[in-house]
């Protein structure tokens, strides 16, 4: 046990970053700040964390890179939830660019292709693009790095400002995959002097840049017309466009089921069929994430899962009750 005074020391490297953020305000809260909570807490978190575990530091956070085993990111992929023909998009891409890599001539090499991922909010195209640079990188056909990028990022704050920040940015993901999220937003914004000098710089870096940069754009599926209508010349630019369907009601709780276990957590109680009702409902209004609802309802569940657990006698904090989910967590 912990003794008076000593510092905790608490690996959240396996918990989403909001996830550990909400975990630090409950540890640092006035409520439970208290000493003999935080301990339990801590102790209670340790429970989940294996022996043997050992934090991943192959990701890419532009610190440096850890080459991945190109089965584990491979695997990775596949075991995502739904998104069958996207995989086989994407997988089919990167055996052409592997079959490039091995038999084309020195003088030619790879072409690296420019993509559109279209799809709704919370369907995927984030989480495939990292996947696609993951599994490129570990084959050693990518050796730079994955940058991700959005508006916001790349429109400066003064005219004049905007240009570099976007060639500063392409620099970056040089020889690695840069991914531009929701990228019809430099198309609302058009009008405006960084939307357009954006733009305008995106697409001169992706002609400079053909072979040193893979680009994927994120796209909503309802702005693909109005970016076709606006700026009718990105499309000619653009390898592939590669469409993400919305998950179904029934994909989205094996979603869960899957964060849950990767949090070393299961979920008790007959609950499925009230959750998928939960998700079929959400689906209704146009702010609807999908994947992104899925992972606010684990997160609401974990902290209420804390919170109960706190709440509980000690000696009743078995580790079947702390590994389990129940109905009132996610309520």
């Amino acid at each position: 046990m912990f003794q008076e005074g000593e510092p905790v020391v608490v690996d959240f490297s396996r918990i989403p970053n909001e996830l550990a953020r909400k975990s630090f305000d409950f540890l640092s809260g006035a409520t439970y700040g208290q000493s003999g909570n935080v301990k339990k807490l801590a102790n209670n978190i340790f429970a989940f964390i294996p022996e043997s575990y050992q934090p991943d530091s192959s990701r890419e956070d532009n610190i440096g890179i850890k080459k991945q085993n190109p089965l584990s990111a491979l695997e990775r992929m596949h075991s995502r939830i739904g998104l069958k023909a996207p995989k086989r998009e994407v997988l089919n891409l990167i055996a052409l660019m592997e079959y490039e890599e091995k038999y084309s001539k020195e003088d030619i090499g790879i072409s690296l292709p420019r993509l559109v991922f279209a799809g709704n909010p919370g369907v995927g195209k984030t989480t495939m693009a990292r996947d696609m640079y993951d599994v490129l990188q570990a084959k050693g056909i990518l050796k730079g790095k994955y940058v991700e990028t959005n508006r916001a990022m790349l429109c400066g704050k003064y005219l004049g400002h905007t240009a570099p920040q976007v060639k500063e940015t392409f620099e970056r993901a040089r020889n690695g995959l840069l991914f531009i999220d929701e990228f019809h937003a430099f198309i609302e914004d058009r009008r405006g002097l960084y939307g357009e000098e954006a733009l305008n710089q995106i697409v001169l870096e992706m002609e400079n840049r053909r072979n040193e940069v893979l680009v994927v754009f994120g796209v909503y599926s309802s702005e693909l017309e109005r970016v076709s209508l606006v700026n009718p010349g990105f499309f000619s630019r653009v390898t592939r466009i590669i469409f993400f369907p919305d998950f179904s009601s029934e994909e989205l709780w094996e979603i869960l089921v899957q964060m849950c276990a990767e949090n070393n957590l299961l979920i008790g109680g007959n609950i499925k069929e009230i959750l998928i009702k939960r998700f079929k409902e959400a689906a209704k209004y146009p702010e609807y994430g999908a994947a992104r609802h899925v992972r606010s309802l684990f997160e609401h569940a974990y902290t209420q899962h804390a919170v109960r657990i706190m709440s509980m006698p000690e000696a009743q904090v078995s580790r079947k009750v702390l590994e389990t989910l129940m109905l009132e967590d996610f309520i």
